[in-house]
């Protein structure tokens, strides 16, 4: 009898520790579905309380370094026949191409084939502009050359202001083949392949397989189904990806893997004093292919086409390695705030990265 009850003693206690050990395992689970409810709670918030007379429509990205917290799909990539927006979709990236023109060219920085400070007519001696003996490699990348055409005076002397402009990368697009003796589409295929960013694409001419791009004037809706690619531009805002590819490119890019230390802290100097409507008040610079927030370790980089009918958010916290990556495959008017929803969601991250 004394050992029956040793052995129900035995058993009870077992029992407890496999019931404890239950309980906190459910509790870490728990947990780990917070952090994600956390987002979906706070984004579908935005989305619930804005008395807007639009929606977001697109896909949005968290991640913290490699690890997706949160990724959804809203709204359609084909208004007219009502097909959904998928994750995994392919969208026009816009500026965040530059980020790829300017790893190109600091890699041939890096090898010695291009210097930054000098003028770059040393590379394109075919260039008629009398100002491309004072403009640097380094002015295209910071966006302080003064050019705002291609065919047009300059608007001020270089080094002497900043001023966005694509002409600035379609040249360093030039640069990189002529001193590479290459196309650039082959060098962009081979660090696309290296990034394993299977679903980036250089596109042809007519290239058409990613969503329809649309924009909204004064409530009317139109489609921008028409859209052709010039070679020559593609460095500048003409690259097809996806949100878990650009995810994989800022992992390579911010932890080292793409540049060296010293380019990489080139990149991130805040060159010139700069705003975005995404950013608010936030003092913003840029640097190379990237707006910079100094104090507080955020980079990265907006793009935004009317007349292509996408708007396009890639940041990256560089003490937390969180990223957030929206691309909406719509655009509004300037009055409507083009980045709405875009600022409202990085707003959040930024309070949650800074709590």
């Amino acid at each position: 009898m004394i050992f029956l009850k040793k052995d129900l003693l035995i058993l009870c206690i077992f029992l407890c520790m496999i019931s404890c050990s239950k309980v906190l395992k459910s509790n870490t689970d728990t947990s780990k579905t917070e952090i994600v409810t956390n987002y979906e709670y706070k984004i579908d918030s935005i989305f619930k309380n804005s008395n807007q007379d639009r929606k977001f429509n697109g896909v949005i990205l968290i991640a913290d370094s490699t690890k997706i917290k949160y990724c959804k799909s809203f709204g359609y990539a084909d208004f007219e026949k009502k097909i959904p927006i998928k994750n995994t979709d392919k969208f026009l990236i816009l500026s965040i191409s530059k980020q790829i023109t300017a790893v190109l060219l600091l890699r041939l920085v890096e090898s010695g084939k291009v210097v930054l400070d000098k003028p770059i007519d040393s590379y394109l001696t075919e260039l008629n502009p009398k100002w491309s003996s004072v403009i640097t490699v380094k002015n295209l990348l910071n966006h302080t050359s003064g050019i705002e055409e291609l065919t047009t005076s300059l608007l001020f002397k270089p080094n002497s202001g900043y001023k966005y402009s694509n002409a600035n990368y379609v040249l360093l697009g030039k640069i990189i083949e002529k001193v590479s003796g290459r196309t650039y589409k082959d060098l962009f295929k081979e660090l696309m392949k290296e990034c394993k960013m299977n679903h980036t694409i250089f596109p042809d001419k007519d290239f058409n397989d990613f969503v329809h791009g649309y924009n909204f004037v004064n409530g009317i809706q139109s489609k921008t189904d028409k859209i052709t690619f010039d070679a020559s531009e593609v460095p500048a805002g003409g690259v097809i990806s996806t949100v878990q590819d650009l995810l994989l490119w800022n992992n390579k890019l911010y932890e080292g893997s793409l540049v060296s230390k010293k380019s990489f802290q080139e990149m991130i100097t805040p060159y010139s004093e700069t705003k975005h409507s995404v950013f608010g008040d936030t003092k913003m610079y840029y640097g190379f292919a990237l707006y910079v927030n100094d104090k507080n370790k955020e980079v990265g980089h907006t793009g935004y086409s009317d007349s292509k009918g996408f708007t396009v958010l890639n940041l990256y916290y560089l003490n937390s390695k969180k990223s957030l990556i929206t691309i909406e495959n719509q655009t509004y008017e300037i009055e409507k705030t083009p980045f709405l929803y875009e600022k409202m969601i990085r707003d959040m991250v930024f309070a949650i990265k800074n709590n």
